[in-house]
């Protein structure tokens, strides 16, 4: 699949929903993929109208983590490492409150506000988790 990546709905007022669209891949983070994600969630941090980004996955899985097959070739070692620290920080950075949400099995949930962030993850075995912890004002 060459792409979109990232399919952008913005029906709801405030809020713009992310889709990770790498199906056949278990939406695992390509560099093309991180590279659009970033792109939309600083665009939506941009938008004042906007106060919410929901992420989630096309198909059966919400993410399978990074593309291992193009991070373990070795002339895309280092960009793929950069492109993840920059996707890590354009999500944690953006004053907008963030959702990643998963509908099966693993869930992990996290909610950020200026100066503070939530983050719920529940596991298969029903056990649930809540880190609350202050963050940096930029």
């Amino acid at each position: 699949m060459n792409g979109p990546f990232i399919l952008q709905e913005q029906d709801a007022p405030l809020i713009t929903v992310l889709t990770l669209n790498r199906p056949e891949k278990r939406n695992a983070l390509s560099m093309a993929l991180m590279r659009e994600l970033c792109g939309a969630v600083e665009d939506a941090g941009r938008d004042k109208t906007r106060r919410v980004i929901v992420i989630k996955g096309a198909g059966d899985a919400f993410c399978a983590g990074l593309d291992l097959k193009e991070a373990s070739d070795s002339k895309n070692a280092t960009s793929s490492a950069r492109m993840v620290a920059r996707m890590l920080l354009a999500v944690s950075q953006t004053p907008l409150i963030t959702i990643a949400v998963k509908v099966f099995a693993v869930c992990a949930v996290c909610i950020s506000t200026e100066g503070h962030m939530a983050r719920l993850k529940e596991q298969r075995y029903a056990s649930c988790t809540c880190v609350i912890f202050p963050t940096e004002k930029q």
